[in-house]
């Protein structure tokens, strides 16, 4: 095994020049298994960031069923739109969490964004 486990990563030019790599197994094509980041000391990630790593992966899902479907039924045009304009969430998050302040600029463009979803969903 090469480094960090990948087969075919002692073959990278300059693997074996990696400070440190001399006599630990597994690295830059040492014999041997690869040593898990634990067993070097390295802490795991913390438990908070593994739950906002699920949660955006859940609503990124979401949002792709989302997607997904608003195309089967049709809608194709209020579907791509809305989808576009993805960066409110980010503005709406941190405003709600994290006390952010908007900008004239910002506050204008989520009402432009907001009238022109609107006028897609006319008839």
């Amino acid at each position: 095994m090469g480094v960090a486990g990948l087969p075919g990563a002692a073959q990278l030019p300059g693997a074996a020049q990696l400070p440190g790599a001399a006599g630990l197994p597994g690295l830059a094509g040492s014999p041997g298994q690869p040593i898990p980041l634990r067993a070097l000391g390295a802490p795991g990630p913390a438990r908070s960031i593994l739950i906002w790593a699920a949660a955006a992966g859940l609503t990124d899902a979401g949002a792709l069923l989302a997607y997904s479907r608003g195309s089967q039924l049709g809608q194709v045009a209020i579907t791509a739109a809305t989808s576009s304009v993805y960066p409110v969430i980010p503005l709406i998050v941190g405003v709600a969490l994290l006390g952010e302040r908007l900008g004239r600029r910002q506050l204008t463009g989520i009402a432009l964004i907001i009238a022109g979803l609107v006028l897609l969903g006319l008839p």
